[in-house]
């Protein structure tokens, strides 16, 4: 009767983990999330999952979602519309991701590894309430991220941009004023340009000030990086990369223009030119500061 109950279920890389199972899973009726990532489920028992637990939302990384759906479309079109809010996948074709907008309309959350010949990611238009968005291997502008954040920016609250090539300042500015409910943004291995011409519209929106979390794990230069800083002033957690080198200066620069009294918890994770004097600003200046990690990769400190 217990299990009859149970809502998150999670056997990934659980080799014993089969098409088997899920008629024993499929009884859960109340399941709303289920991890089934490396485990020996095929497309047909993906299918029969979301077919008999209506209650579904999440079944986590699925890189033949795509297929699934399209299995489905074919055997049991009538199925449809499914509850799925999270949409994690590496394989996406265009028509996959069509089906998507169409047999999930609900999805807000989506995870898409981008290929140009296979996907329009103009498709995700269609989706109504996205709100978190992730995508790999893509260029701002010629892959029209610009033009889906046009479009669907003003519910985003998660950004997350990986491998993401041709970003420039004025892309940062782009994604401050059409994403203003910005919560969390994550720019990880992508590659930052220097901008050709400047965005010279005035912001009328103040940037990125509901980012509650920031990560930067990409080469930037310090125009680009103090756009984002000194304007998050709500931030609660930020996460710089190795390719970023902080001094002494940079940060008594920063937290004049921007004093992060609401920051909780700061990684630099690596800096060849910091020394204690930006520790004690540090300390000094964010006043809700619990976690200041990674000091030991702090090069001058550790030498002296």
């Amino acid at each position: 009767k217990t299990a009859k109950k149970i809502e998150k279920l999670d056997v990934s890389s659980s080799k014993c983990i089969n098409n088997d199972s899920i008629n024993i899973v499929s009884k859960l009726k109340s399941l709303r999330s289920v991890q089934l990532y490396r485990t020996l489920v095929t497309l047909e028992g993906f299918a029969k999952l979301l077919i008999n637990c209506k209650q579904l939302e999440d079944i986590g990384r699925c890189d033949d979602i795509g297929r699934v759906l399209e299995f489905i479309d074919l055997t049991n079109s009538e199925a449809r519309p499914f509850q799925l809010k999270t949409y994690v996948s590496r394989y996406a074709t265009n028509s996959h991701l069509q089906l998507a907008v169409e047999m999930c309309p609900f999805i807000r959350s989506i995870t898409v590894f981008h290929s140009s010949l296979q996907t329009d990611l103009m498709v995700l238009l269609g989706l109504q309430d996205l709100r978190e968005l992730k995508l790999l291997s893509c260029d701002f502008y010629a892959d029209q991220v610009k033009q889906v954040l046009q479009v669907k920016g003003c519910n985003i609250t998660h950004l997350h941009l990986e491998h993401v090539e041709q970003i420039d300042l004025n892309a940062l500015m782009y994604i401050s004023q059409m994403c203003p409910l910005l919560e969390s943004f994550t720019l990880y291995n992508c590659t930052l340009i220097q901008h050709t011409s400047l965005y010279t519209k005035k912001l009328e929106i103040m940037p990125f000030r509901n980012l509650k979390k920031l990560t930067c794990v990409a080469a930037c230069t310090d125009e680009q990086l103090l756009f984002m800083l000194t304007n998050c002033i709500n931030v609660e957690f930020i996460h710089i990369g190795t390719a970023v080198q902080f001094t002494d200066d940079f940060v008594e620069k920063l937290l004049n223009k921007n004093p992060l009294i609401h920051l909780k918890e700061l990684r630099i994770m690596q800096s060849d030119f910091m020394t204690m004097v930006s520790v004690e600003r540090i300390i000094e200046s964010c006043m809700s500061l619990e976690l200041l990690v990674e000091l030991e990769s702090w090069v001058l400190l550790t030498e002296n």
